[in-house]
């Protein structure tokens, strides 16, 4: 079931229905803690959900605590090449970047970054969406030399796999 409201709760939330998403997405982890306990990795998953859902809407205060709580959880009970931690970090640095925290949220992009290059094939789509981050991370702290660096790697990609645009990847 909760896995179902998972998918419900994407879907309003990729038409804009935030509220919506955010109340299904909070019911699931609800769900998930009394049947899991608290710290589960599908727990994880949950409150990965409801941070990032906190983060579209601006809430940057709730996101950071979802997300640290999600991450730590997920420390303890993943494999370190688990995407779903990878998604988790990038989701945590865009909000210590939103926060004005440039230097841990640039720890937490180089990590993910490591991660997903770790996963080969795989994770390229990823890659090239942590990079992006990186980049723009990179120049908000004014390492421009770093930053650009970095989006050169990105655009190097691009043209190797044929990509357009950067989307953002999310692991099921």
């Amino acid at each position: 079931m909760a896995y179902s409201l998972d998918d419900v709760a994407w879907a309003a939330g990729a038409r804009g229905k935030l509220d919506e998403a955010e109340t299904l997405e909070r019911e699931s982890l609800v769900m998930r803690r009394k049947l899991l306990g608290d710290e589960h990795p599908d727990v994880a998953k949950s409150l990965y959900l409801v941070g990032d859902s906190m983060l579209r809407r601006g809430d940057l205060s709730e996101a950071h605590s979802y997300l640290s709580t999600a991450l730590t959880i997920q420390r303890k009970a993943l494999d370190k090449d688990n995407p779903d931690l990878f998604a988790t970090l990038n989701s945590l640095g865009l909000t210590l970047e939103a926060e004005g925290k440039l230097a841990d949220a640039e720890q937490m992009h180089r990590e993910a970054l490591a991660g997903w290059r770790n996963r080969g094939e795989d994770g390229i789509p990823h890659v090239l969406y942590a990079l992006s981050r990186l980049g723009s991370t990179l120049e908000a702290e004014g390492k421009l030399a770093e930053s650009e660096q970095v989006r050169r790697e990105a655009v190097a990609m691009f043209r190797k796999r044929g990509r357009t645009r950067i989307r953002k990847c999310y692991p099921n």
